[in-house]
């Protein structure tokens, strides 16, 4: 099974490359246009966190809401983001902090491709790069959340163990390290990724592929890593019984198998078991390391909440493997391919058959999310369809080329259906204020008009959710003419309108109060 990746040439054409740079920019486009549909947060809590946290680094002396102990011991998202914020209006910021995170879920097409080349033609490994970038699990990019820079840098993390593994160079167990520490400072979930890496190392060691003491440095970078996090308190060991975490591992596979179709699960897991080549290694460990770490954190959620968030940057590996199956798929036994099929039809029955995955339960799994909508039935259609197909392929090695198709019909179905649930939630469920219908302030000012907020908690909160809100400030300036803040703090002027219980006032400035 190796001849097929030592035939291949080393370095992409110069059609590839191009073909690649129009995929990344393809997917920087829809992904921005499709962010900006939501002007305004929707997973409220931590974009206002990370969003806090942000502004903190960018204007020191600016007050900034409290910021979670969680968030604050993994900055780097914030960070990166930061300079952002040093832009007056926070509407305008936090629009170029999602055109940002488009920039970034697409610049993991290199590594991905650059995976994929290790073993399938420059064609598949860009029908992987292509399919990876395509998941509706990157609708996260309309919110300000760590998890937009985590998936480019899982991707890039798994191509640099990929690299040990074939040459355990210093130079590139330092750059391996540092890939994962980077990934450690955007989630503290993200500590899962060091442990794949040792996995993957100890795997290799003991098929006595490379020599122990070839690999002293990425002890030293795994223990000094571990005792960093540990000290900080980024992450906690939490004890949980073997069967629970068996079972909310399951239910983050599932989620991850009704998102983004049964058949890229299928093809990831023969993809595996049919030989120790570096990839599939590495590749293996991390996915075993993050969905294992995933039931671990679920465990200790109440309810046992299931978080897509947790796994969904594994589907590239998804992605590959599908790639790698339809190129090379014919040249596997029947032996591998028979029950990889009977695998996949059973995966693809679980959400109909098996109570794990109630569409009552892990609202947070943006496929079952998107299952609540009108689309649904479509959904299921194609899923089932899909399934099929991809059966039938996977255990037909002539029809394996048909595998990308079934499985980008999956994807744009979902991708619909996840898009309109985003938006239907965003706009009718939690905040009013994102209704299609004017809120107050909206309500109140001339049209075109731009307004100014006085800092304070409750008038910060109106300002991150409504656009007519263009500057927040300490003193208001002269010129304007409309001012929205603390209830009296606008002297001078006519109070237009009241939020008692926020305890704000809408200001018209130059008017005289009676």
């Amino acid at each position: 099974m190796d001849s097929a990746s030592t035939s291949l040439p080393g370095d992409a054409t110069d059609a590839s490359r191009r073909w690649l740079c129009g995929i990344l920019l393809f997917s920087v486009v829809l992904r921005a246009v499709t962010a900006a549909q939501l002007p305004t947060p929707w997973l409220v809590d931590e974009e206002l966190a990370q969003t806090s946290l942000a502004r903190s680094i960018a204007t020191p002396d600016t007050p900034v809401p409290a910021v979670p102990a969680s968030v604050r011991s993994a900055p780097l998202y914030a960070t990166v983001i930061a300079p952002l914020f040093g832009i007056p209006s926070l509407p305008t910021a936090y629009a170029l902090v999602k055109l940002l995170n488009a920039v970034l879920v697409s610049l993991a097409a290199i590594p991905i491709y650059a995976l994929a080349r290790r073993v399938v033609a420059a064609r598949w490994a860009l029908v992987a790069a292509g399919l990876s970038l395509g998941i509706p699990s990157l609708g996260y990019t309309s919110a300000a959340v760590p998890d937009n820079l985590l998936f480019p840098l899982v991707a890039w993390a798994a191509l640099a163990l990929v690299g040990v593994l074939e040459r355990p160079s210093i130079g590139r167990q330092v750059l391996l390290w540092v890939v994962v520490a980077l990934a450690c400072a955007t989630r503290p979930e993200a500590a899962a990724v060091g442990v794949g890496v040792v996995v993957a190392l100890v795997a290799w060691v003991a098929a006595r592929r490379v020599a122990p003491a070839a690999l002293v440095p990425s002890l030293l970078g795994a223990v000094g890593l571990g005792a960093a996090l540990v000290a900080c308190g980024a992450i906690h060991i939490e004890s949980a019984s073997a069967p629970l975490v068996a079972k909310l591992a399951g239910r983050h596979v599932g989620a991850l198998a009704l998102v983004h179709g049964v058949v890229p699960l299928a093809a990831f897991v023969g993809f595996v078991a049919v030989g120790a080549r570096p990839v599939a290694v590495a590749m293996g460990s991390l996915a075993l390391a993050l969905v294992t770490a995933a039931a671990l954190t679920a465990a200790s959620r109440d309810g046992f909440s299931i978080l897509e968030r947790d796994v969904f940057a594994l589907a590239p590996f998804g992605m590959i493997a599908l790639a790698w199956w339809a190129a090379e798929g014919r040249c596997v036994r029947a032996a591998v391919r028979v029950p990889v099929a009977l695998f996949a039809g059973g995966v693809s029955l679980a959400p109909w058959l098996l109570p794990a995955y109630s569409l009552a339960g892990t609202p947070d799994a943006l496929g079952l999310f998107a299952l609540r909508d009108t689309w649904a039935p479509v959904i299921r259609i194609a899923t089932v369809v899909a399934a099929l197909v991809g059966v039938a392929a996977l255990a037909l090695p002539r029809l394996a080329r048909s595998l990308p198709a079934a499985v980008a019909l999956v994807l744009v179905v979902v991708h619909i259906g996840v898009e309109r649930q985003i938006v239907a939630h965003a706009y009718g469920v939690r905040w009013p204020v994102l209704r299609r219908e004017r809120d107050w302030v909206d309500r109140t000012v001339p049209p075109r008009t731009e307004v100014v907020a006085v800092r304070s908690p409750a008038a910060e909160m109106l300002a991150f959710f409504n656009r007519r809100i263009v500057q927040v400030v300490d003193q208001p300036p002269a010129a304007a003419a409309w001012i929205v803040g603390p209830d009296g703090s606008a002297i001078g002027g006519e109070v237009v309108m009241r939020d008692d219980a926020a305890g704000i006032a809408l200001s018209r400035a130059g008017v005289p109060s009676e």
